[in-house]
């Protein structure tokens, strides 16, 4: 125990740091916080405790003002930390859940993210089968999208699960988050802010840049059939469907999809999914791609990522053909 007390003691040294820093930037400048970080997605991971990790997420928020300001803290039950201070009128409102909106990433085909988790946390030479089958359990939250808007619902925050493949081109998800989540600045019809450049090689104004990161290549074969492609594609469909009643029914007055295009695109009306766990999930995908274990594939039964992703262009291209001639 001893030894631990170092630990504690620079654990909340640094959360206090980011309560200061919150506060300031809340009451005393007035600013809008943007907090991101991909390790929410740890929030819906079986092996941690999600209900500590949700309150030591929102304990580091502004939830009373530095000593002097308007501090009524609204969530005392919760956020044991904060103090309470005297009220002052001329201050910030205090900061309330309802002030709080997360935003949650939701890439398709979903296949294609467990392909980019590969990547990252993939070995090298390591095929994409081998890595679906022995690999991906650990990283499962990953792939939790839907799971994780419903875990901020649940606790009471305003949620949107923004559809990447539904941004307009040209356009990054910075420039989404600023121009239809934030709101305060002009943004052209091409969802982009007046002023700053969208390059990916550039830097823009007052240091902010957009360039992009993490763009590796395949670490290994890519040596799924068409047939496991497409199984391990529906059952992730299935999953995401199976959590669509509960956020647009239940949580609806919470809960939005901002550009949406391929969420909840492939939920049949008239079919009931079962509402399961990322575990679940990962069980289908890990038998899936097991196959590749057992059986040895025939070199043209073997798609190669660009085959694939012709496939899918050209499908999505027959459809909207197929809905324009309808239109007309």
């Amino acid at each position: 125990v001893a030894a631990q007390e170092p630990n504690q003691k620079r654990r909340q040294h640094v959360l206090q740091l980011f309560r200061d820093v919150m506060k300031e930037a809340w009451y005393e400048n007035g600013y809008k916080i943007v907090y991101g970080s991909e390790e929410f997605d740890r929030l819906v991971h079986p092996i941690y405790n999600s209900t500590l990790l949700m309150e030591t997420l929102l304990d580091i928020l502004p939830w009373s003002a530095p000593s002097g300001g308007d501090g009524a803290n609204t969530n005392t039950t919760i956020h044991t930390t904060a103090t309470t201070t005297t009220t002052n009128a001329t201050q910030m409102p205090t900061f309330k859940l309802t002030d709080m909106e997360a935003v949650v990433v939701y890439r398709s085909p979903r296949i294609y993210h467990a392909r980019s988790v590969w990547h990252e946390a993939g070995k090298i030479n390591q095929t994409f089968s081998e890595f679906l089958s022995r690999g991906l359990q650990p990283h499962m939250h990953v792939l939790g999208a839907l799971p994780l808007a419903h875990a901020f619902v649940e606790r009471g925050i305003r949620t949107t699960v923004l559809d990447m493949t539904g941004l307009p081109p040209d356009t990054n998800l910075c420039h989404a988050v600023i121009c239809d989540v934030l709101r305060d600045v002009e943004c052209n019809n091409k969802t982009q802010v007046v002023g700053l450049v969208n390059d990916t090689t550039q830097e823009i104004a007052d240091g902010i840049s957009t360039l992009v990161f993490n763009q590796r290549s395949d670490n290994g074969p890519m040596d799924l059939t068409t047939q496991q492609w497409d199984r391990i594609e529906q059952v992730m469909q299935d999953f995401d469907c199976g959590w669509k009643e509960s956020l647009t029914g239940n949580f609806s007055s919470l809960f939005r999809t901002l550009y949406p295009r391929h969420v909840f695109a492939d939920c049949q009306p008239n079919v009931q999914y079962p509402l399961r766990s990322l575990s679940w999930m990962i069980a289908q995908v890990r038998t899936i791609a097991g196959e590749n274990a057992k059986n040895s594939h025939t070199k043209e039964n073997i798609h190669t990522i660009h085959q694939i992703e012709q496939d899918i262009i050209y499908k999505e291209t027959n459809s909207r053909l197929k809905n324009e001639t309808r239109s007309e």
